[in-house]
């Protein structure tokens, strides 16, 4: 009798994932919470004058008074403005963001963070000196990108890191 040779079942990809959300999350800050940012600005501005009376200061006190106005203006336009949106795919060549493929051979490992009130992909890249990627996971299912990515890279267990903690305690 002669055998029957056994067909191997292939893995098949999964499907491309496709999903449109914010380049970043803006808190929503309340009125207290500028007030609280302009009065601190103020007294900074208050401290650069009274070190500078002592002579204490290495800058004029009216260039650091403007750094500090400056600062003050961006945090309040930042906070008025909305993140745009982007478009993010996941297939068999890459994570796409807006337009621009990273294909999984630039990509080490991956994590899907849960913060407070959205979830955050982080990838991690192999070039040296590169910061990760962080892509907002909004109307998708983070699950659902974790199966997918994890048949192509690694995922490496993540926490929030110590610059998301802190910019959660004071809402930015």
């Amino acid at each position: 009798m002669a055998e029957v040779p056994q067909t191997e079942v292939a893995d098949e990809a999964p499907p491309e994932i496709n999903w449109e959300a914010h380049k970043s999350v803006s808190s929503n800050l309340t009125t207290n919470w500028y007030i609280l940012a302009a009065l601190l600005a103020t007294l900074l501005i208050t401290a650069t004058f009274v070190v500078d009376y002592y002579h204490f200061m290495m800058v004029s006190p009216w260039l650091a008074s403007a750094v500090i106005i400056a600062g003050l203006v961006a945090l309040i336009t930042r906070g008025l403005h909305q993140s745009a949106l982007a478009q993010y795919s996941i297939g068999d060549q890459g994570v796409n963001v807006d337009g621009e493929l990273m294909p999984y051979d630039d990509i080490k490992s991956y994590s899907v963070i849960d913060m407070e009130d959205h979830d955050v992909l982080r990838l991690w890249s192999n070039k040296r000196l590169s910061l990760p990627t962080s892509i907002v996971l909004e109307n998708i299912d983070p699950q659902a990108v974790s199966d997918t990515l994890s048949v192509f890279i690694p995922e490496e267990i993540n926490t929030s890191s110590v610059s998301d903690r802190i910019s959660k305690f004071i809402k930015f």
